[in-house]
């Protein structure tokens, strides 16, 4: 006689095994999506290149220039009628392509021009992002091509979101950035992180935050806290500063700001947008956006820029 029932035992086996599969299913695809998570921190995107300043009835030169960590640094370069040049520098996860509607506004009014894209993005060399640290080589290799243009007799630096960092550390490094503008970045990383990590990442704040973080400064060899607009601030020579910031930051609060201009030193000017969050003031403001620059590089660089009526 079969019998077809099974026993007390077997169901419990039964239940363990599957519990035990699901449990490894579970770690597994929690290890596969951290690991992807991870990489999108310390890995940036590269997106390729789709426009150039001919399509804004602008001429340029490509360009490139080596840092002093030995990466090429790609870029364009806009000649100008002013002997001051500016350095513009896009955020994370873009390419030198992102700053064609300021280069517009301000190659309006005659200003050389030179757009990068930062270490691991666009077509320059470089596979790791570090918010500001390294990329700071980046904007002083920048200065370095600009100083050896004889007509150029003046150098600021715009940098926007991630942009922000490394233009301000790149001043610390290099007394020839005589004036920086920061739009729409973060005063210091843990903050940045903290503030912007639900909007970055499918996983949740705690614990995760924490431990990309410990990871990620394991990975690149460097310390969140080494990112600090706020000290460089303090460190550097008094110098015209400039903060972009729209009141409705959705990654990084406004306070980012007010915390940056807090720690400078004069001369510096804090420009809060009302109606706008971590967008790009220069499409939704074009016109206030231009005036703004236009009146900071002219005051920043009176003794050496004198433009003429019609400009």
């Amino acid at each position: 006689m079969s019998h077809n029932r099974f026993s007390r035992n077997y169901w419990f086996q039964l239940t363990k095994f599957t519990a035990t599969v699901t449990a490894i299913a579970a770690l597994g695809l929690l290890l596969f999506f951290g690991f992807r998570q991870f990489q999108v921190f310390v890995s940036p995107r590269r997106v390729p290149l789709q426009a150039s300043p001919a399509q804004f009835g602008l001429s340029y030169e490509p360009v490139s220039f080596v840092t002093r960590d030995e990466l090429e640094i790609k870029g364009w370069y806009i000649p100008g009628s002013r002997p001051v040049a500016v350095i513009l520098v896009h955020g994370i996860n873009a390419n030198r392509e992102a700053m064609l509607p300021t280069a517009v506004l301000l190659a309006e009014v005659g200003y050389p021009l030179l757009l990068l894209d930062l270490r691991g993005h666009g077509e320059s060399d470089g596979g790791r992002v570090t918010y500001g640290y390294y990329e700071a080589l980046d904007v002083q290799a920048a200065v370095e091509f600009l100083a050896n243009k004889p007509q150029i007799r003046g150098v600021a630096a715009l940098g926007t979101s991630m942009g922000g960092a490394p233009i301000v550390r790149a001043a610390v490094l290099e007394p020839r950035l005589q004036a920086i503008i920061v739009q729409s970045s973060y005063s210091n990383l843990p903050d940045a992180i903290d503030d912007a990590f639900d909007e970055w990442s499918i996983f949740p704040r705690w614990p995760f935050a924490q431990l990309f973080v410990r990871l990620g400064e394991y990975y690149l060899g460097l310390r969140a806290e080494q990112v600090d607009l706020r000290e460089d601030l303090r460190r550097i020579e008094p110098r015209p500063l400039l903060i972009i910031h729209g009141r409705h930051d959705q990654l990084f609060p406004v306070r980012h700001a007010e915390e940056m201009y807090e720690a400078a030193s004069e001369p510096k000017t804090l420009w809060i947008i009302e109606d706008i969050g971590h967008q790009d003031p220069a499409k939704a403001h074009p016109q206030a956006y231009q005036g703004h620059l236009l009146s900071f590089l002219t005051q920043a660089f009176q003794s050496v820029d004198s433009p003429s009526p019609t400009e």
